[in-house]
């Protein structure tokens, strides 16, 4: 029986197309490394907005400034790094 084909383009091999699939699941982050690299990002970019001030950017961030210290070193970050001093 004939195959009703909707294209004139030839047809791509089914592995063909599945490879490019199979690579980006290869480089697919786990949910744990993708949350952790947002949260870090997260938290440099309300240290940068505060300019490094904790309390303020525990504010922002809805968290107790303690809290908001330990979290802060579980990502290494150093609020100073985000100070901006004066030209």
């Amino acid at each position: 029986m004939d195959q009703l084909t909707l294209s004139e383009a030839p047809s791509a091999p089914v592995e063909l197309l599945s490879a490019p699939l199979h690579s980006a699941a290869e480089a697919l982050l786990s949910f744990d490394e993708a949350r952790s690299l947002f949260i870090r990002s997260y938290l440099s970019q309300v240290l940068q907005i505060t300019g490094g001030n904790v309390s303020q950017a525990a504010r922002l961030a809805k968290r107790n400034r303690t809290d908001f210290y330990k979290i802060l070193q579980r990502y290494l970050l150093v609020p100073s790094d985000f100070k901006i001093y004066p030209s």
